[in-house]
């Protein structure tokens, strides 16, 4: 699922997925990394995924990308 689109739970681009983490005590999907902000000053960003739902070619979170960790 590399290299696809993370958006919240309006449908808004929030950036690129690049990795999920998995719980190795339950191994359940649990947070996930994206590529956020603008093209020339980017971050990496750890979102949790307890809430997420996979869609088409992406990963819609169940929140709002204001309240996603900075």
């Amino acid at each position: 699922m590399a290299s696809h689109d993370v958006v919240d739970h309006e449908q808004h681009k929030i950036g690129v997925l690049e990795a999920v983490y998995v719980d190795t005590a339950t191994d359940q999907p649990a947070f996930a990394t994206g590529m956020v902000g603008l093209p020339t000053r980017h971050r990496l960003a750890f979102v949790p995924l307890g809430d997420a739902t996979v869609v088409h070619l992406g990963l819609r979170l169940g929140r709002r990308r204001r309240r996603l960790p900075r």
